[in-house]
C-alpha cells in the first residue's frame, strides 16, 4: 500500500524544576499541533481523486527506551527503508494514509519516547474527541526480560489513569458517545467464561514483544513463563499480544498486517 511518513517531535524536559512550566507550555500548544495536522490532512484529501470518507485513527506508540518504537513504526511505514536508530526523546509523530473502496484512511503514529517516564505526552493524542479511535501499541524489549512484566504494568498502568480522565470528561459532556465506547468494550468478552473477572481498557492495546531473537539464549522454562505471563496480562486488559524479530520475515508480516488492521480497518488484530 502506499504510505506518506510526516514528522515533528513536542518539547522534552531538561530539568525536573521547570517541569511544570514545560507541560503548560506542551498543552497551550497542544493546539497549535492539532492545527499543523489538520493542515497537513486537508492537503492530502485536497490532492486526493477519492470522493469519499475520510477516517482517521490515532496510533499511541509506548514502551521502554531502546525497546525499538521508532523501528516499529518505520518497518510498518517504510519496511525497506534503513532504519534510523536515533532515540525519540520526547513525542514524536508520523502519519500513514492508504485508500480503500473510495474511503481514504489517515493513520496517526504518535510515539511517546524514553520510557514512558512522561506519561503527560499521552494528553496531546488521546484527547476525547480521538478516544473512540485510538490504539495503543505498547513494546517491550524481550532482550530485558527481568523488567518486562514491571514495565508494560506500569505502561498500562499510566495509560489506564490518562483514559480514566477522558471517560469523565465524556461522561459531562457527550453520553451516547461513552455509552457507545463501553459497549464496544464489553462486547469483546461478551459470553466469555471471563467476563466479570478481566478488566479491558477504554481503547485496544497491542502489546509487542520486540527482540524475540533474544530470547533464545533464554532456558525454555524460563521463555514460557514470560511468554505465559505476558499472554495472561493481556487477557486480562483485554490487549493483543504479537512478538516480533527484526531478524525474522514472519513475525515482521505478521506485525505490519496487525498495523493494517488498526490502521485501516483491514482484518481484526484479535
Amino acid at each position: 500500500h502506499h504510505t506518506t511518513m510526516s514528522r515533528d517531535h513536542a518539547p522534552s524536559s531538561s530539568s525536573a524544576s521547570n517541569s511544570e512550566d514545560i507541560w503548560s507550555k506542551i498543552l497551550r500548544e497542544k493546539s497549535v499541533t492539532s492545527a499543523n495536522q489538520a493542515s497537513a490532512t486537508s492537503t492530502e484529501t485536497e490532492n486526493s481523486s477519492s470522493s469519499g470518507n475520510t477516517i482517521h485513527q490515532q496510533v499511541i506508540f509506548v514502551g521502554d527506551a531502546s525497546s525499538g518504537k521508532s523501528t516499529l513504526i518505520q518497518t510498518f511505514i517504510k519496511p525497506n527503508a534503513a532504519k534510523d536508530s536515533k532515540p525519540t526523546v520526547s513525542l514524536d509523530y508520523n502519519f500513514a494514509r492508504k485508500t480503500v473502496n473510495n474511503t481514504k484512511y489517515v493513520a496517526n503514529l504518535w510515539e511517546v519516547g524514553g520510557d514512558f517516564l512522561e506519561p503527560k505526552y499521552l494528553e496531546i493524542p488521546i484527547t476525547k474527541q480521538t478516544l473512540s479511535s485510538s490504539t495503543i501499541v505498547l513494546t517491550c524489549d524481550l532482550s530485558k526480560p527481568h523488567n518486562v512484566v514491571v514495565s508494560v504494568l506500569r505502561s498500562i498502568s499510566a495509560i489506564r489513569e490518562i483514559l480514566k480522565r477522558r471517560v469523565s470528561e465524556l461522561q459531562a459532556t457527550n453520553v451516547l458517545q461513552l455509552n457507545e465506547l463501553k459497549e464496544s468494550v464489553a462486547a469483546q468478552f461478551k459470553g466469555h467464561v471471563d467476563a466479570n473477572r478481566v478488566k479491558p481498557t477504554e481503547v485496544p492495546i497491542v502489546i509487542v514483544g520486540n527482540k524475540f531473537d533474544a530470547m533464545r539464549a533464554m532456558p525454555m522454562g524460563e521463555r514460557r513463563l514470560l511468554i505465559q505471563t505476558l499472554r495472561f496480562i493481556a487477557h486480562y486488559f483485554g490487549a493483543a499480544l504479537l512478538t516480533v524479530s527484526s531478524n525474522d520475515s514472519v513475525t515482521k508480516d505478521i506485525y505490519r498486517n496487525v498495523m493494517n488492521a488498526v490502521c485501516f480497518n483491514a482484518g481484526n488484530i484479535k
